[in-house]
């Protein structure tokens, strides 16, 4: 386990309380919040960097919780020392061409990388299901007019994840405007008719009224279906 932060720990409690599973080392420099982890969950091993790890021990499994600058050259020193499979959290790297070489190497050394993100809400379904059976008419663009509040690489990747979801479609064109914020906008086609913000989600089904504050973004714009060419 590699990372005792605010993911790290979900990670480690979920593979301490698997009974598949035995956490052999718990590997984070902040030695004192590291150490408090291992008490609490039972790790027998704690190091300060993965190099550590591996010279005494290979995993079969590594799971690799660290910010984004660090996760690939971790991922990858497991890889080539020979891990079966090693997970992360979102985004792999910072740049789509290290992560496409990191994937690749990974193919080639034959370990399993997984990488995740959560899908926050239990009504996202819901409402995915409610969009695409038209309730706010024919989906026409989305856009995020305010910019994404966070690096991409980072926690904005849940803004983009969302608006994947919501509409399923992806993203076309990204445009940097000004003081290193991005606004994302999906053009599906032109239509004549004057675009809208959806309503209130007026006409969901009932006992699922909490709905209405996943939608907080992106914008989802819409037409009747006759000013649609």
């Amino acid at each position: 386990m590699g990372g005792a932060g605010t993911w790290g720990r979900y990670y480690l409690r979920t593979f301490a309380q698997h009974p598949r599973c035995e956490v052999i080392a718990l590997v984070d420099r902040a030695r004192d919040r590291r150490q408090a982890f291992a008490d609490r969950y039972g790790v027998p091993a704690v190091f300060d960097d993965v190099e550590e790890l591996l010279a005494r021990e290979v995993p079969d499994i590594v799971s690799v919780i660290l910010p984004v600058a660090y996760t690939a050259g971790v991922v990858l020193k497991c890889a080539e020392a020979g891990v079966k499979v090693v997970s992360c959290e979102k985004p792999i790297a910072a740049q789509l061409s290290q992560a496409d070489a990191l994937i690749d190497r990974c193919r080639e050394l034959g370990t399993i990388l997984g990488c995740g993100t959560a899908r926050w809400g239990p009504y996202l379904p819901q409402i995915i299901d409610w969009i695409k059976a038209g309730h706010i008419g024919a989906l026409t663009a989305v856009a995020m007019p305010n910019g994404l509040e966070r690096e991409v690489s980072g926690g904005a990747c849940h803004d983009l994840v969302l608006m994947r979801l919501l509409t399923g479609r992806e993203v076309e064109w990204v445009a940097v405007i000004g003081c290193g914020r991005l606004a994302v906008r999906r053009s599906h086609r032109p239509h004549p008719g004057p675009r809208r913000r959806p309503p209130a989600l007026g006409g969901v089904p009932a006992g699922t009224k909490k709905l209405a504050p996943t939608l907080h973004y992106p914008y989802l714009f819409s037409c009747p279906e006759p000013c649609l060419p």
